[in-house]
């Protein structure tokens, strides 16, 4: 590069933009609620939080479904209001059309893999890695059993799949690159 554009680039910011974890969806929730002037409990903060992990636009869309159907009832926001705001009929439809098979196809499209090699014996880690991912998504998004999730991934034992799925949870805490990962399958899941 011409030593003005590298001087330019070092001048700008890095920054990197992912999906916010948990504590960060939470205190984006509080705030949205302060900034409304309306008090959110905490148990319901909570409970968006861990239901809505997509994006923070769905997660204000979210609270205000709450704070909407609240005001409806004339009543505190509370649990139960929450519980029967999130009840979307739309997305539980959307879940319901989650099925192992298309876990697996996504996971193979996605990280260039072929069903054999997912199914096979290799051990490299362009295998290995979306191997675990599938367990983890299999469980998470369509509530296989870990049982199931080894047949369907070559004849593998529960315990190997709940090390796998471990592993990737533990990972999930740290890895940025990981996380953007799992949420760009999990939004081609919902999407298809």
């Amino acid at each position: 590069l011409e030593d003005r554009l590298r001087s330019r680039f070092e001048g700008g910011l890095i920054a990197d933009v992912q999906t916010p974890d948990f504590e960060t969806r939470t205190a984006i929730l509080s705030r949205k609620g302060q900034s409304l002037g309306i008090h959110v409990p905490g148990d319901v903060l909570e409970y968006v939080a861990r239901k809505v992990q997509s994006n923070i636009r769905e997660l204000e869309g979210a609270l205000n479904k709450i704070i909407a159907l609240a005001q409806l009832y004339n009543t505190s926001i509370r649990m139960e209001i929450a519980i029967q705001a999130l009840n979307d009929a739309a997305l539980e439809a959307r879940r319901a059309a989650i099925t192992p098979d298309r876990v697996i196809g996504e996971v193979t499209k996605q990280f260039k893999v072929s069903l054999t090699e997912l199914r096979g014996r290799g051990r490299s880690k362009e295998i290995v890695l979306p191997r675990q991912i599938a367990m983890y998504t299999l469980r998470e998004e369509t509530g296989t059993s870990l049982v199931e999730i080894g047949n369907l991934l070559g004849g593998r034992d529960h315990s190997t799949v709940m090390h796998g799925i471990a592993k990737i949870e533990k990972a999930l805490e740290t890895d940025t690159g990981l996380r953007q990962k799992v949420s760009t399958l999990r939004e081609a899941l919902y999407e298809g």
